[in-house]
Parts: structure tokens; sequence; C-alpha cells
């Protein structure tokens, strides 16, 4: 009854809602009582727990006072032969030392802990040294970094723990220095007041660069983690995923904060979840896989309906037998000999056990008919997926990315990540079930074995990472000629090329414009159908003869989409002849092709027949 009065109503009320008596059996108070009664006696409760916490503090504050160690016996000392004294640990003041020593090195703190976990020293707790173990919070003054009784001060009542009124939240955070109660404890220091000092001013900093510099108004730019909590090292441990550089690293948690892992390494998760969505393409959403899945799913959601079938009809049978004996109870009762109270508390049992089985058919889950299952919808969600690779990484998802990534979430059980020390390349380990893209079977009692995938990733390498989709890409593009000209375009393009005697001009001025739209290949790496031999000196010729710019200026005249918003940068230098200045990389899309117009211009050119 020691709490509060809002409280006290609010737990008896449940108590009375639920039927529970409130009886009390205490000097003069004594019998059931109501909500009246209940305030009055919270009320005087709270009284006598407010005097007995603040003799209690008093008394603990007079003893910190007097010198006496109030709080838990810290690391590197032992309790005393005395209450509120302390001993040295000789062992454990090595390691303190140890600790500081390092950091004042500049070792990182949690790298300490990966030492001192190396090493097998049992942390203060008894289990793994941790970051927090090491450097501690601010806010709470712990920490083995900032523990003053180590170089022989004693600060008694720094911190306090605040609770919102419902006592739904605690927060712990620091006095006011003026409350403290600070001792000199000679006997207690043992690590070197210039150490402590040069590890105090790095604390400082540290706290500080933590806060930053104000609020932070929005959110980082960082990308997303397409398999959030799916990540696993070999060891067992949850893979952690940091922002670098706006791209998500992964590295084991084990290796990182206690080094129990022999596998401490980053993996950028641009080059991990991208094999991930080419292992999802290519073997876990191929045909063969979405037919077979196909052909097992039937089976499985056939065999569950017919086993929930089998458990629902046991289970009424059990019902119905129950229901007879409710029924005939008063005929039993009487040739038994029963008495009532016995009967009544023979029928509560049976009661009891009546809504217990109903409660279990409620819980039977059985889809009423068979799933439908889209081949189709996979092979939609692999031309997705090429996509995505694309857009990798995504930083500003889209609403139609949010729900792609939901259902590769669902596609996806576990991905272990194995990146041997001193190796490069790693493998991963995809665990996947088709049975969740289906649609009616979520919460569906479908037994579906979770099938393993393994995949061998080469070393990462910047720039090569979505190479093979866009090469891809630009084959698809290339081939339906989505960038060249249309029917309409080239009606008004013959008008203004009638002296042009070429018989492939349409075909060179569509890889002309490919190559602009692509602006990553140059004129000879070009994909079908445009790799033709002799294709780029076409080309070459067309813009240098100037019957680009008028092909251009036609289009742009009839406001054509096909030259809306494109880049002519790279071709203003074959625009300009041969002696023109050469234009700069700014707004050049294809690096390679203005190093070579730069050459071009740089070289002399010839007149008239060479001599021999």
């Amino acid at each position: 009854m020691s709490r509060r009065v809002s409280n006290t109503l609010v737990l008896f009320d449940e108590f009375t809602a639920l039927g529970v008596e409130i009886w009390v059996a205490s000097g003069s108070a004594i019998g059931r009582i109501d909500n009246i009664k209940a305030v009055f006696l919270s009320l005087c409760a709270m009284e006598e727990r407010a005097r007995l916490l603040r003799t209690t503090g008093y008394a603990s504050w007079r003893a910190a006072a007097s010198g006496a160690n109030m709080g838990g016996i810290p690391y590197g000392f032992r309790r005393g032969p005395k209450a509120g004294t302390l001993a040295p640990e000789a062992t454990e003041q090595e390691v303190v030392v140890r600790i500081f020593t390092l950091f004042v090195s500049g070792v990182h703190p949690r790298n300490i802990a990966f030492i001192l976990n190396k090493d097998g020293i049992e942390s203060p707790d008894g289990g793994l040294w941790t970051y927090h173990a090491i450097i501690g919070r601010p806010s709470r003054g712990d920490g083995i970094l900032r523990n003053t009784k180590y170089i022989g001060w004693y600060i008694h009542g720094r911190s306090m723990t605040l609770r919102t009124p419902g006592r739904a939240k605690t927060k712990r955070t620091l006095r006011s220095p003026s409350l403290w109660v600070k001792l000199e404890k000679p006997d207690w220091g043992f690590v070197d007041p210039v150490l402590w000092g040069r590890a105090d001013e790095l604390l400082c900093r540290w706290d500080a660069a933590k806060e930053g510099d104000g609020e932070q108004t929005e959110r980082r730019s960082g990308s997303v983690l397409l398999l959030h909590g799916r990540y696993e090292c070999t060891c067992g441990s949850k893979m952690r995923a940091p922002i670098r550089d706006g791209v998500r690293s992964l590295h084991c948690a084990a290796a990182r904060e206690f080094g129990t892992c022999d596998r401490p390494g980053f993996t950028s998760s641009l080059f991990v979840e991208t094999e991930i969505l080419r292992e999802i393409r290519d073997n876990i959403l191929s045909d063969e896989a979405v037919a077979l899945f196909a052909r097992t799913y039937v089976e499985a959601m056939k065999q569950a309906r017919t086993t929930t079938l089998a458990a629902r009809a046991r289970l009424l049978l059990q019902i119905e037998r129950i229901d007879e004996q409710i029924l005939g109870s008063a005929v039993q009762s009487a040739r038994a000999g029963f008495s009532d109270e016995t009967m009544i508390r023979v029928r509560e049992v049976w009661e009891q056990e009546r809504a217990r089985l109903i409660s279990r058919v409620a819980e039977l889950r059985m889809p009423d008919r068979v799933a439908d299952f889209d081949p189709e919808a996979a092979r939609s969600l692999r031309f997705a997926i090429d996509d995505l690779i694309m857009r990798m990484p995504i930083k500003a998802a889209t609403e139609e990315e949010i729900l792609l990534v939901a259902a590769l979430r669902r596609l996806i059980v576990r991905v272990l990540h194995d990146r041997p020390p001193g190796q490069a390349g790693y493998r991963l380990v995809i665990e996947a079930s088709l049975v969740d893209l289906v649609s009616g079977t979520q919460g569906a009692d479908v037994h579906q074995p979770v099938v393993r995938y393994e995949r061998t990733c080469p070393p990462p390498h910047t720039g090569t990472v979505r190479m093979p989709e866009l090469m891809a890409f630009y084959g698809r593009k290339a081939e339906a000629n989505e960038w060249g000209t249309t029917d309409e375009d080239w009606a008004v393009v013959s008008e203004v090329w009638r002296d042009y005697k070429s018989r492939h001009k349409r075909e060179i001025l569509d890889a002309t414009l490919f190559y602009l739209r692509c602006g990553i290949l140059g004129f000879r790496h070009l994909p079908p159908p445009f790799d033709v031999h002799g294709r780029s000196g076409g080309m070459g010729f067309m813009i240098s003869s100037g019957r680009w710019q008028l092909a251009y200026n036609a289009l742009v005249a009839i406001g054509s989409p096909t030259v809306a918003d494109l880049n002519t940068d790279c071709l203003v230098n074959r625009i300009e002849g041969r002696n023109a200045e050469p234009p700069s990389n700014a707004g050049c899309r294809n690096p390679w092709a203005t190093r070579r117009l730069r050459a071009n211009a740089a070289a002399p050119r010839r007149t008239g027949k060479p001599t021999r």
C-alpha cells in the first residue's frame, strides 16, 4: 500500500474487477476495506515510507561524509575487514593501470575491450569487457576511466535517479557538484595523477565530440539496409551495420565488441546486398525453384488442411461429450448421491475444460482454399530486382522500393556472412522460403522447409558492383531501340539530310543517340545492334561534317521527346572541328572520349600529299 494514491486506486479497481477482496489485519484496521479506507491507508503508508527513506538517506550521507564507502565495491578493490572499508586487489589494479595507459596512447575503448577479452581477463561483472565498461557514460559517471577512487578521491551522491509520474520510466543523471560529498582518500589511489589528467582531457574531448554541434534538424544521409536484422556471423552473433561515407558496412558484433570472433573485418553492405539480390534473382526465384515450390506448396497446403480438419473433428467430439455430461449431471448426481456443492464443483471443471477446447478450436488456422500461386509474380519480382540493383545504395526510398524491400524481407529468413581474416572474398549462406510471398498463406500452418543457398562472392572492387546489370540494361535498351528516332522524327531528319548518301544513316543517327543517352560507353563499345564494323567511323564522319547538328536542330524545332534533356557536351569538339578548342571535362559524361578529343585537337593537321 506504500505507493501513490492514484496508483493505489488503480490497483484497487483492478482487484475489484477481478473479484479479489482486500483485507487488512494490522492495528485497529481489521477486516475488508473499500476505496475510502484504501486511500487513507495509502496516505499513511506513503508517509511512513517517506520517513524511512529520509532516515536511511540521512544515515548514508553521514556515513559517506565520515569516509565509509557507501556504493558497490569498485573494480580493483575488495571488501575490507570493516564495513565501509576497501582493500586493494593487486591483479585488478594492474588491469586498471593498463586500461588508462592504452587509452592515453590513443587506443579506442572498443579495441581495449577486445585486447582484454583476448587475454582472458574477466570484466567487473564476471563477463566480457565492453565499450561502456571501459569509458562509461557521462550522465552516470560510471566506467573504469571515470572512477575517481583510482586517484584517491571519494565522491558520493554524484548521480541520482529520476522517475516519471507514472513510474513507467527512470533516468539516471548527475546531481549538481555543490551537493556532492568529496573526500580525499590517499590510501585508495594507485593511478598516476598525470596519467589520470591526460585521460580526463581525452574524455572531455570525447564527450564533446559525442554531443555534436547542436540538435539534428534532419535525418542523416545513410543508405537503407535492405535485410535489416537478418545478418549473422558464422559465430552466431548478429552483424552490425554502421554508416561509413553514406554506405553501411557490416561487421560482427562479437568480434568488434568482445573479441570472441576471429572475423573482425568490415564488408560494405552495398556489395553484400547486391550479391544477395543476384542470388534471389538467379537461384531462389529461378523458374526451376519456383516450379518445385509450386508442387511442394500445394502438397503442403493439402496436408495442412487434412491435419487441421482431423484436429478440429477431434476437439468438437470432446466438446460434444462434455455437453452430454453437463446435461445429464443432475440425473447422475441424484443416482450417485452427490451433494449440491460437489456437483457444482464438477460442473465448473467441465465448463473450464469446455472453454479450453473451444479456444483451441478457435486457434486452429486452416486455409479455406489452396491459395493462388502465380509464377508470373516471381518473374516480375526478378525484373524488379534488376532495377533495384541499379539504384543501390538506396538513400531516399520511394514507396515502390519500400514495398519491394518488404517483400524481400519476407522471402529471406537469415543470411550468414563468412569472411575469414586475410581473405579478400567472402561467402554467404542464405536461408529463404517462398511461403510468405504467396497470397493467403500468412498465418496458415504450412510447414514449408527453409532452403539454404550458398554463394561465393568475389572481392569487393569500387566501380564494378553494378556493371553486369548495367550492361544487361543497356543491351535491352539497344535491342529495343528505345532511345532511337521514331518514324515522325526520321521524316523530319531525312528532309535536312537529302544530300547525305549513306545507306545506314538512320542506324548511325540511332547509334549516336544511344551513345549520348548511355554516357559510359565509347563509340567502339556499343552493344548490338550498334556494334557493326565501321559504325563508329560513320558516327564520327556524321558529327564532324555537321550533319548531326542539322538533325539535332530539326528535332529540337519540332519538340521531339527523342532529344529532350539530351546532353551533347561530349560532341562539341567534333562539331566545331578538329582545330577547335577542346571542351573541358565538366559536363562530359564520357571522360575517355574527352581525352581522345583533346589528343586529336593537339595533333598537327596534314595538308597535301606526304613526301617520300
